[in-house]
């Protein structure tokens, strides 16, 4: 029998990142910084999980098989003929071609519906990334995600590792709802 984790029983501010050097030298992006954490040992590797905060600069997070949190913040290269669309499917394909992994579930963070500026810009990203990773991606609400990730809605990813750039950050909190989503499934089939 699988045991569904618990968010609110893990000690998230425990967890710290440090810079890694690798880069994403292969995809249209730019202004890469990597964090990785130490070991997690409750994580199970084998639940492949990602999360993306969407935008022109994002947040990507997922879990390795050394059971290391990985966390990066980076920006997509405009280009002046090219719909922000295109190049979010180029970027979230690419994710997928650089880690090898094809078959994980991505939460992407849907739309803050209380914030006004750069939504039409947002929601071309994010339908550019949903259409590269379907079928295995999800777009969550951001409480929801919280709600997942850390057992509360007013518990924000920047307030437990305010260190860490916020995009990563929030990427990591969606990529912890997406290894709830994934464990909660699983212990549904049982």
């Amino acid at each position: 029998m699988t045991t569904v984790y618990e968010p609110s029983q893990h000690d998230w501010k425990a967890v710290e990142f440090k810079s890694h050097p690798s880069t994403l030298t292969r995809l249209p992006i730019r202004d890469v910084s990597w964090k990785r954490s130490s070991v997690i040992p409750s994580l199970n590797p084998q639940l492949q999980a990602y999360g993306i905060d969407p935008g022109v600069h994002f947040g990507l997070s997922w879990i390795g098989r050394d059971k290391r949190i990985y966390a990066v913040r980076a920006s997509i290269v405009r280009e002046e003929d090219t719909e922000l669309s295109v190049l979010a499917h180029r970027v979230a394909a690419g994710i997928f071609g650089f880690t090898g992994v094809y078959s994980m579930l991505t939460v992407i963070e849907g739309a803050a519906y209380s914030k006004f500026h750069g939504q039409v810009d947002l929601e071309k990203i994010r339908s550019g990334m949903v259409t590269a990773l379907h079928p295995y991606v999800k777009v969550v609400p951001p409480n929801r995600i919280r709600k997942l990730a850390f057992g509360s809605a007013k518990i924000a990813a920047t307030s437990i590792w305010p260190l860490l750039d916020d995009h990563a950050a929030d990427a990591v909190g969606c990529m912890l709802a997406a290894y709830q989503l994934r464990l909660e499934k699983l212990s549904s089939k049982e």
